[in-house]
This record gives C-alpha cells, sequence and structure tokens, in this order.
C-alpha cells in the first residue's frame, strides 16, 4: 500500500507499507545467513518512505517538458524479515539490518 503526495509538480513525499506472508516450509524456506528463515516461514513486514524532486516539473518551467529529471532518496525499514524480528535466519541477524537507503536520479530522453 503506497500513498503519495506532490506539491506543484515538484517536491513529492510517498509513504508505503508491505507485508507478505505464506504457509511455513521448511524444504524452501531454510536456516541461513542473510536469506535464510529460522523459522521456515517467508513473513516479511516493511515501512516505506521517499522524497522526490522535479525541478522541471512547474508549468513554465524553462525546460518543459523537455527537461525531464527526478531526484529522489528512499528509506526502507523492515519490522519482520523472513518469519521473524530477531534471529530470523538463524544466524543472529535483526530484520533492521536488512533496512536500505537509496538515493536516485531520473532522467527521460
Amino acid at each position: 500500500v503506497d500513498v503519495s503526495y506532490w506539491y506543484h509538480h515538484t517536491y513529492g513525499v510517498t509513504l508505503g507499507w508491505q507485508n507478505v506472508w505464506g504457509n511455513a516450509n521448511p524444504v524452501l524456506y531454510q536456516p541461513g545467513p542473510v536469506s535464510g528463515s529460522n523459522n521456515a516461514r517467508p513473513n516479511t513486514t516493511g515501512l516505506m518512505a521517499e522524497v522526490d524532486w522535479v525541478p522541471f516539473g512547474r508549468e513554465g518551467s524553462w525546460g518543459q517538458p523537455w527537461a525531464n529529471l527526478k531526484l529522489g532518496a528512499q528509506l526502507t525499514h523492515y519490522t519482520r524479515f523472513n518469519g521473524g524480528t530477531r534471529n530470523y535466519d538463524g544466524a543472529g541477524r535483526s530484520a533492521s539490518a536488512n533496512d536500505t537507503l537509496y538515493l536516485f536520479a531520473w532522467t527521460l530522453f
């Protein structure tokens, strides 16, 4: 589930929530470092926040519609990963150890 808000086609904020669940399967979801599951479940929950800037997005911008650039940052925080919050992989790793920060620049030709 995502919710976005844009101000004057220039500044954007997106908030998201993800929830993955499934049945336990010890053959498919085995314990192991980083990507394993200590309880044989794929259950994962995370929150995402993104901020964006489109410098030429406003109507009347000098480059519109040809100057297409989007700069942004996205942070994903996991509260549960592969069925657990702590020691989810059997190697002592916590769900939040999979948090990611993604910085990006997009352009369209």
